[in-house]
């Protein structure tokens, strides 16, 4: 006896943006979480005295369409400034000081160089290569381009697709007031998530799909999986039977990578209002090779509760997690010290650190395609035997790794599953809208 039409895997922003969909289209649902709460990656958390820090996505990228806005918007949640990371908004700082206007230039020439090389590779699969292989390696600015681009991506940009970055929306990006997390725990708090729940199996060979978790079993007509690469790739759900094989190639394609933040609250008057933004700082004098650790990539928020984020993507920031807390903590303080210097340590209030590698419920941060494997995105687009349908920022082609590639992707598996369902009960079919 099917027991629901549809069973969402996940609660985070994909899961809960099918959930409502479904209940739009009036189909009946569960919606199973692994974890004590909902948002997934999008989780807000308090620091002691006030002010909340993203550990995961924290800003609406491509501002001007992102369709979290005006959820935003309707939920009274105030943005901020969606300008922070234009080029000329960037502070370029060593041992405290601007650095010359011929720094900035360098810089954007030699990003400039990497983006049209891109380009010049055009939407052509066969061409694809690594960003890595389109660098000037011998650049002094390189070291700041992988930096930041391991921030950007989640991956190291030898191991990052160029068309599949190509292809990626770009706008404005717009921190959201309170978190990005706390919106979409006000956002979602209307739908009911049976918490807690860890699916272990789904089983496709009876009538109905059979989903098996910590708290019994479930039968529905169609399930929504939506959680992240990094999970499916270790095998945590077993599916009977196996899943094809152009389903877990393209899941292999697509990693779960890694970015680490360090959310440091400061005290009131730390920090002067015209500091905020975004801050990149090296040192001047350093011999051979710049290392990473001495590259610091800030995002400053002054006003109330101000609060620094300091970012560490890909392999330095799996590697800062592995050496633990403290050496996180090490590190953000000394790249707030490399940009206001070493009375700002008295102005520090309390750290969060993450550790979004080793995260037992995400295996990782968000997807990145290997070089070859950017089409890997239309893949998860696609039904298994229409039954099993896949959702989160993974399967989006232009707006993945985002919150709102997230919250689209689940609304499209939404759509398809409920018109599915309602075709087989009324002989009436719908044309659902696309993910891009």
């Amino acid at each position: 006896m099917t027991d629901v039409d549809v069973v969402i895997i996940g609660a985070g922003i994909a899961g809960l943006s099918a959930a409502k969909t479904i209940a739009d289209a009036g189909c009946t649902f569960r919606i199973l979480e692994a974890s004590h709460r909902i948002g997934g990656r999008a989780y807000s958390e308090p620091f002691a005295r006030g002010g909340m820090f993203d550990l995961g996505c924290s800003y609406l990228h491509e501002g001007d369409t992102n369709p979290l806005k005006p959820v935003a918007a309707a939920l009274g949640i105030e943005l901020g400034n969606g300008d922070r990371f234009a080029r000329e908004e960037w502070r370029l700082l060593a041992d405290g000081k601007p650095r010359a206007d011929s720094d900035h230039t360098e810089y954007w020439d030699f990003a400039n160089d990497v983006d049209h090389r891109m380009h010049l590779l055009g939407d052509d699969i066969t061409r694809d290569t690594d960003i890595g292989d389109l660098m000037n390696w011998d650049s002094p600015v390189a070291p700041l381009y992988v930096h930041l681009m391991a921030g950007l991506n989640a991956s190291d940009v030898t191991e990052q697709s160029a068309v599949d970055y190509m292809r990626s929306g770009f706008g404005r990006d717009y921190p959201v007031r309170g978190g990005l997390g706390s919106l979409i725990a006000k956002w979602g708090a209307d739908i009911p998530v049976t918490l807690n729940c860890r699916v272990s199996a789904v089983d496709m060979t009876g009538r109905d799909v059979t989903v098996t978790s910590n708290q019994g079993e479930l039968r529905a007509r169609r399930v929504i999986m939506t959680v992240s690469t990094g999970i499916l790739a270790a095998g945590d759900i077993l599916f009977t039977p196996a899943l094809p094989d152009t389903v877990t190639t393209a899941i292999d394609h697509l990693p779960c990578g890694t970015l680490n933040k360090i959310g440091v609250a400061l005290s009131q008057g730390a920090v002067p209002p015209d500091a905020d933004g975004w801050h990149l700082a090296w040192p001047d004098h350093h011999t051979g090779a710049l290392p990473a650790d001495q590259i610091a990539s800030v995002d400053i928020y002054t006003g109330a509760h101000p609060q620094a984020v300091v970012f560490a993507g890909a392999s330095f920031g799996i590697h800062l997690e592995k050496a633990g807390a403290a050496a996180m903590r090490n590190y953000a303080e000394d790249s707030l010290i490399s940009i206001f210097g070493s009375d700002i340590r008295n102005a520090i209030d309390g750290m969060i650190t993450t550790a979004w590698h080793s995260e037992p419920l995400t295996l990782g941060s968000y997807s990145y395609a290997r070089p070859g494997g950017a089409d890997a995105r239309r893949v998860l687009q696609h039904s298994v035997d229409d039954r099993l349908y896949f959702a989160g920022e993974a399967s989006s082609i232009a707006h993945y790794g985002t919150a709102h590639g997230a919250f689209l992707s689940g609304q499209d598996a939404g759509q398809r599953v409920a018109a599915g369902i309602i075709a087989k009960e009324t002989g009436v079919s719908l044309q659902p809208c696309h993910l891009p």
